[in-house]
């Protein structure tokens, strides 16, 4: 029947327990999909989704200047230019957590730019986290091969797993 249906879409927490990722697609989404009379994509718009006042909108502003992006007010942005890589690079700017990337670079040492972590090191990281009062048969180190399945899963660009 229709309401078992129904209930079953109402019922589904799947569908709201999403990754950030994902939730940062939705918004990128929602930008591009609002454009003004010429098919750009106004800063106004971008102001009022991230900025709640004065101060917020200096943070946003500022963030889009620093994501080599348009930031005053009356100016607008070309969708084509606005792909999810710049609106990424606009949301970490946004954010302003340097930690994460001052940590990322201290366990990539044999990257020079200090942003791919290599099998050995993420092998290292992975067990360094473990909790060392765990059941070593139970739960055992993570080991090459598996680590390797992990990068592979998970790396997105696909030119940085290693075989």
């Amino acid at each position: 029947r229709w309401y078992d249906e129904l209930l079953k879409v109402t019922s589904n927490f799947l569908g709201s327990n999403f990754s950030p990722l994902k939730s940062l697609k939705k918004i990128h989404m929602l930008i591009t999909l609002t454009p003004n009379t010429d098919g750009k994509i106004p800063i106004k718009t971008v102001l009022k989704l991230f900025a709640q006042n004065k101060e917020d909108r200096k943070f946003v502003e500022r963030a889009l200047d620093l994501s080599d992006l348009p930031s005053r007010k009356g100016q607008v942005i070309d969708p084509h230019t606005f792909d999810f890589k710049s609106f990424f690079s606009f949301y970490r700017n946004l954010c302003q957590r340097k930690e994460v990337s001052e940590i990322f670079q201290k366990f990539c040492k044999e990257d020079p730019r200090g942003q791919v972590m290599s099998r050995a090191e993420f092998l290292k990281f992975v067990n360094e986290q473990r909790d060392p009062r765990l059941n070593e048969i139970l739960f055992p180190y993570c080991t090459e091969t598996k680590a390797q399945y992990l990068i592979q899963i998970n790396e997105p660009n696909i030119t940085n797993i290693e075989v």
